[in-house]
């Protein structure tokens, strides 16, 4: 029992300086147009829902642009 002792103090330590190890060493930026620009979905964007129907092992896929899914009541996550 007395060998894996520094074994699993090795593992705490290591543990403990992970947060620290984890950090962004990059600043934040600001947003920019560009960004602001990218969080706007595109309506001509083609979207597909695979859905398998009950009683069946064959599944479906449907595919529609964002605008159409919009129109059928489909809330969509804008990626």
């Amino acid at each position: 029992m007395t060998r894996f002792t520094p074994i699993f103090a090795a593992a705490c330590a290591l543990a403990i300086a992970a947060p620290a190890l984890a950090e962004d060493p990059k600043p934040a930026t600001r947003a920019t147009a560009a960004d602001s620009q990218k969080a706007v979905p595109n309506p001509n964007q083609r979207i597909c829902f695979r859905d398998t129907l009950t009683g069946s092992h064959i599944p479906r896929t449907e595919c529609n642009t964002r605008a159409e899914w919009a129109k059928q009541g489909v809330k969509v996550p804008a990626r």
